[in-house]
């Protein structure tokens, strides 16, 4: 497997932020320091056929330096995938991967609803509906705090001409609404989120897809001139209705690589191509682990190429793209 890394340079402060604490910790004690993690899990694939779209990876972090680990230990790390964008009525789109770092675990986004499989399903951030059922929930399992937003829903009277937006982290998927003029929006990503300022430069978050991740996917048109919905923050839009020009350009998209974004639903551009109406791919999540300088970081070639250097700040850190192992400080 081809290895990905980024390795970049630390900051040399940190202002506090949400996640649970605030302020520089140095080490921890008895033989342990302290690190911080950021944890995104891949996005939910967008549903087919007027589909929900995908909800965002939920996303778990800590803003203060305050996580402890011991020097040769051995921590499970695993960077989730995205899921599947379904390709069949009779099924969601398919929840993205959770991502690991030790006993921190974010939850993959949730599918979006499709024909004949209609409520959008739990995750990190949760899948859209088709049309008028149910949205998933969000931060599921539960965690505090929350990892993830819920799906949308269309609320009834139908019918509807288009889907709703997947869960973001920051806020919930876009609902449709019967009367207007397009099919709902992805919630907002972890840019929106209030603790962005703090946490985002960090970890260098602004370098990643210019700091938008972990945003849903857009809803899918049922038929033109209603318009697909946006995908926000690294998630897809929503392919287009029947009416529309039969372009490739107008399918759903997929979520974005290493945003943990959720993908678009499915359209109906051309109800004979069934390309056209399969919902777009969650995008991967990512791992990032922030340590001092003085310690290394070692792992299998399959998870990532780790190349450590002296930074100012005394702080390093590592970005992992894809993969999973083990990492051990020494």
């Amino acid at each position: 497997m081809k290895d990905f890394y980024v390795k970049l340079k630390p900051i040399l402060s940190l202002l506090s932020g949400g996640g649970g604490g605030s302020g520089f910790i140095s080490g921890g004690g008895a033989g342990g320091f302290a690190i911080q993690y950021f944890v995104l899990a891949g996005g939910g694939g967008g549903g087919f056929d007027t589909g929900g779209a995908g909800g965002a990876g939920g996303v778990r972090f800590n803003a203060s330096q305050d996580y402890t680990v011991t020097a040769g230990t051995a921590y499970t790390l695993t960077v989730g995938t995205g899921g599947a964008g379904s390709s069949t009525p009779s099924n969601k789109g398919s929840n993205g991967s959770d991502s690991v770092f030790d006993s921190i675990t974010s939850a993959g986004g949730g599918g979006g609803g499709s024909a004949g499989s209609t409520p959008g399903a739990a995750g990190g951030s949760g899948g859209a509906a088709r049309r008028s059922v149910a949205g998933g929930d969000g931060n599921s399992p539960p965690v505090s705090p929350a990892q993830g937003q819920p799906g949308a829903r269309i609320p009834d009277p139908t019918p509807a001409g288009g889907s709703g937006g997947g869960g973001g982290y920051h806020s919930a998927g876009y609902t449709f609404l019967p009367g207007t003029d397009t099919a709902g929006s992805g919630g907002r990503g972890f840019n929106q989120s209030p603790v962005y300022p703090s946490i985002g430069p960090l970890f260098g978050l602004s370098n990643i897809n210019g700091g938008q991740i972990a945003g849903g996917g857009g809803g899918a048109s049922d038929t033109s001139p209603i318009g697909r919905g946006v995908g926000y923050d690294g998630g897809g839009a929503g392919g287009a209705g029947n009416g529309s020009p039969a372009s490739t350009s107008l399918y759903a998209q997929n979520g974005v690589f290493s945003t943990g974004g959720g993908g678009g639903g499915g359209g109906n551009t051309n109800p004979g191509v069934p390309a056209s109406r399969t919902g777009g791919d969650g995008g991967a999540g990512m791992v990032v682990l922030l340590y001092p300088n003085d310690y290394t970081l070692t792992h299998p070639t399959d998870l990532v190429k780790n190349s450590p250097a002296p930074a100012p700040g005394s702080r390093t850190y590592t970005q992992f793209l894809q993969g999973t192992g083990t990492v051990t400080f020494s």
